[in-house]
């Protein structure tokens, strides 16, 4: 009898840690897709700094990065290049753009597919 309780209660605790090993596999993910995220947002950084563009702002969003510049139209199109290209994983959106004496004021968001 002793024996059989012994069974029931290991039994509870291997399903009770393999329920836990679904909660902890399932927090690994996200804090792996978080750390991912924030390394993709690092590179876009790396990559916008490097271009001929002038920042005048970069937001973090959970979903997306808001991105707004003024620079050339090829400057520009060079930009989204260098970022679809470079990390395969996002894609640009521009939201609001206007056009001044040859130069683009333009505000996108950068988002991870």
């Amino acid at each position: 009898m002793i024996e059989s309780y012994e069974n029931i209660t290991q039994a509870m605790a291997i399903k009770e840690l393999a329920l836990n090993s679904k909660e902890a596999k399932f927090i690994v993910d996200a804090l792996r897709q978080k750390e991912d995220y924030e390394g993709i947002c690092g590179r876009v950084r790396d990559i916008i700094d490097t271009n001929h563009v002038q920042v005048v702002r970069i937001e973090d969003h959970k979903e997306y990065m808001d991105v707004e510049i003024i620079g050339t139209l090829r400057e520009y199109l060079e930009l989204v290049d260098v970022l679809e290209k470079e990390l395969m994983i996002v894609r640009v959106k521009p939201q609001q753009f206007t056009y001044n004496q040859g130069y683009l004021h333009i505000t996108f968001h950068v988002v991870v597919v």
